[in-house]
């Protein structure tokens, strides 16, 4: 469900929640793009699809802001 701006603003929780929430996005995404970079034996084409169906990957990230 998408929030109007208004009660995003007025609502300070919310906002914590919104901004965790696209930190810990980043930071998986970085995780996602390392391990693409790098391939480590163990990442495996089950790893791969999971990481970026869990991003939405490729699509671009939504934000909430």
């Amino acid at each position: 469900m998408v929030l109007d701006s208004a009660r995003r603003a007025r609502d300070p929780e919310l906002q914590r929640a919104i901004e965790t929430q696209n930190r810990l996005h980043d930071a998986l995404k970085l995780l996602f793009e390392l391990l693409e970079k790098y391939s480590p034996v163990w990442y495996e084409k089950h790893y791969h699809d999971q990481a970026e169906s869990a991003l939405n990957l490729p699509s671009a990230k939504r934000k909430l802001k």
